[in-house]
């Protein structure tokens, strides 16, 4: 025993998931989900293959780490049915008030956004129920689904731990992302966006070193024939202009935007994101891309993480999304559609741009939509 207080045994819910306490009837299904090989490959403490008895031994360690006050261990289970999916926890060094974040998925519901959705709850009740201070995350170097988990829920990166873990007679670098108090509140309240990441792109917020690159994606006529507030031509007193808004905007939490890196290059090729309206829980979403970068599937791949955000992992959620494209654009329409969205109609007149007044497509998407979508 540690010493320190207990830790009551809560129970936390989520849009789609029920987080509580591990109980003996999960035991038969702790054994089929933890016993994959991908479950093994990717966690360093799960072994292979997976016995009742291990999982028995998991029941009562996570029973103590309550008792001893030294961590919270979750089964993560769907709300419809009660039935579990995975696991995630925190390892609690209470001394210096953090705690280190784990978690692990059911192959069968990966990719439906259920590890961001119950490790956000925990992270939020970390801080907010236990008065945690910082709370940490690793995953094996390679591993970038897992660290992309984290960076949607406003992990910061903090480096690269060489060597660290040895596993199967081989040492595993350890990639290392922390979130501290004043980060997770300022989320909260609004702020500065997080660094977003998917398999060929990186979104992060916007700096005042990139107005080269802001001026090398809006200064094309095809960019500036399809956004409202894209001039054309565009001078560099327009990139200012608009750079310096973007940056305030992101930091008084009015937007949430975003640049898109090639993750090969680091080369800014586009912008994106939302303007939320959370009295109403709908944000209307926005999006450019270089034209040298058009027909490779980038803007699609940048926007689902922006949705994902948007509805998974940003406090508030939004319910609702809506993007708008004139009626010239299909292409903008297709990106849509492949978003999942729904075509819901065209305003007629309802910008005006060079002094002409111009009709505007829109579709939308609900968050129930989004879940469904996901499974």
């Amino acid at each position: 025993m540690s010493g320190h207080a207990s830790i009551p045994r809560v129970t936390l819910e989520t849009a789609r998931l029920r987080l509580r306490p591990l109980e003996s009837r999960d035991l038969d299904r702790l054994c089929e989900l933890a016993g994959a090989p991908e479950i093994y490959r990717t966690t360093i403490n799960i072994p292979h293959p997976y016995s009742r008895a291990d999982a028995q031994r998991w029941l009562e360690l996570s029973r103590s780490a309550w008792e001893s006050g030294e961590g919270t261990q979750f089964a993560v289970a769907l709300r419809r049915d009660d039935a579990l999916i995975g696991g995630v926890g925190l390892s609690i060094r209470r001394e210096h008030d953090r705690a280190e974040l784990g978690f692990w998925m059911g192959v069968p519901y990966w990719g439906k956004g259920y590890t961001t959705e119950s490790a956000g709850a925990v992270l939020d009740y970390g801080f907010d129920g236990l008065g945690l201070a910082r709370i940490w995350a690793g995953h094996f170097a390679g591993n970038e689904a897992s660290g992309r988990v984290q960076q949607k829920l406003g992990m910061t990166r903090e480096g690269v731990l060489r060597k660290q873990l040895k596993k199967d007679g081989a040492y595993i670098d350890d990639v290392v992302h922390s979130i501290t108090r004043e980060e997770w509140e300022a989320r909260r309240d609004g702020g500065m966006p997080p660094t977003l990441e998917t398999p060929r792109l990186v979104l992060r917020a916007f700096e005042s070193k990139d107005l080269d690159a802001l001026i090398a994606i809006n200064r094309h006529k095809e960019v500036a024939n399809g956004v409202l507030s894209v001039p054309h031509p565009y001078t560099r007193a327009d990139g200012v202009r608009q750079l310096g808004d973007l940056m305030a905007r992101n930091s008084r939490g009015e937007h949430c935007n975003w640049l898109i890196m090639a993750r090969d290059s680091g080369e800014g090729v586009g912008l994106c994101g939302f303007q939320p309206d959370d009295t109403h829980s709908r944000g209307i979403l926005g999006y450019t891309l270089r034209p040298d970068f058009w027909n490779r599937g980038l803007i699609t791949e940048a926007l689902r993480a922006v949705v994902a955000y948007a509805f998974d992992a940003r406090s508030p959620s939004l319910h609702r999304l809506t993007a708008d494209h004139y009626p010239e654009n299909p292409a903008s329409g297709r990106v849509c559609e492949k978003l999942g969205m729904t075509l819901e109609g065209t305003m007629r007149g309802f910008l005006r741009k060079n002094g002409e007044f111009r009709d505007v497509v829109r579709w939308a998407i609900l968050h129930d939509d989004w879940l469904h979508m996901r499974g």
